[in-house]
């Protein structure tokens, strides 16, 4: 947060030191005053709002699956063996490229734009979720706990169970996962055919020389997005690291921290 208020101020003093050319960059003062425009009038808190729910469409049936998946690698190690490398190919290969096979599958809308997103985050929930399973350090007790209650216990509270010890993996891969898929959703609304969103909106602005408009376009997302990403930070500190487990090696190991002596 201090080195975001220090690159504001650095932008500030720069408008007021340097003329700077709208073409280029606009000042501060013009550019937050195009963002309180557009959030009052212009409709940026719609097209802010379309944008992330097409984003956190593609990264819930991305969840769906990948959960599914990562659950079948991580329980059949041999096979997430000869998997995972495809996985890893398929998140190799820049999503961008394949928005055009997916418009001749399924025609120009919005079903072609939900599938890049989904494309692009099922191979990452796959592998956090497969990688939570084989955390084994992570999940003994866990394990031994089922063991020993497995007659006791209804199927749903151990399905339950299984979802809080993967929660950590989980929703880092959602993160990182929204992250992606808001860039995508952006990048689609600005090259490819789209009516409204952040992305179209600043598209426009750009074709239109209101670099001001843009600029604040640009400002508001990136805005949206470090909030995302506090929240999910927050969140995950919140549920799993604030109580202080008894043995100081666990906690080192769960925060990656050695513990003090």
């Amino acid at each position: 947060m201090k080195a975001l208020l220090v690159c504001a101020g650095f932008w500030l003093l720069v408008s007021l030191v340097f003329p700077l050319e709208n073409i280029l960059l606009p000042d501060m003062l013009r550019t937050l005053a195009a963002a309180w425009s557009l959030l009052l009038h212009g409709g940026l808190v719609h097209d802010l709002l379309v944008s992330l729910a097409r984003t956190l469409a593609g990264v819930s049936c991305a969840l769906i699956v990948g959960f599914s998946v990562g659950l079948g690698f991580g329980g059949r190690p041999g096979f997430s063996t000869y998997a995972l490398p495809v996985l890893d190919f398929i998140r190799s290969i820049p999503i961008a490229m394949l928005f055009p096979l997916f418009i001749v599958i399924t025609g120009i809308g919005e079903l072609s734009r939900l599938l890049m997103v989904i494309t692009l985050a099922t191979p990452l929930l796959t592998i956090a979720i497969a990688s939570g399973l084989r955390k084994d350090f992570l999940n003994r007790e866990l394990n031994v706990w089922l063991a020993l209650h497995r007659t006791q216990i209804p199927r749903w509270t151990r399905f339950l169970s299984l979802v809080w010890a993967l929660l950590p993996s989980m929703l880092a891969g959602v993160k990182a996962a929204i992250s992606l898929g808001l860039v995508m959703v952006i990048v689609s609304e600005m090259l490819f055919v789209a009516n409204s969103g952040v992305g179209y909106q600043a598209y426009q602005a750009y074709n239109a020389f209101r670099v001001a408009d843009m600029y604040a376009y640009v400002l508001v997302t990136g805005l949206v997005g470090f909030g995302l990403n506090a929240l999910f930070d927050g969140l995950i500190n919140a549920t799993f690291f604030e109580a202080r487990p008894r043995n100081p090696n666990k906690a080192a190991i769960m925060t990656g921290r050695l513990p003090r002596r």
